[in-house]
């Protein structure tokens, strides 16, 4: 059943994404006869879109800071449980 609401949500997502870049390509369309001479208008030059931006690869540095917050949570974690259990620090 979640599958199901998973891919109705992406479903619905793709046709609002898709409703805003025809909307950008529009505009676009519109403003270039406005345009200075030698410059087109981009639909890009007009809106950025969170889609738009490509995630960035994870690093090797990434995975090292995430290892080292588990483990501080996993120390702090210990900590709060001695803390609770005897009263003391």
């Amino acid at each position: 059943m979640l599958k199901v609401i998973e891919r109705k949500n992406e479903i619905i997502l793709h046709g609002i994404r898709e409703s805003w870049e025809q909307t950008r390509w529009l505009g676009s369309v519109i403003l270039q006869p406005h345009a200075k001479k030698n410059r087109s208008i981009k639909p890009s030059d007009l809106m950025k879109f969170p889609w738009d931006e490509k995630p960035k690869p994870k690093t090797a540095n990434d995975e090292k800071r995430q290892k080292l917050f588990e483990k501080w949570d996993a120390e702090m974690a210990a900590k709060a449980g001695k803390i609770e259990s005897d009263g003391t620090e």
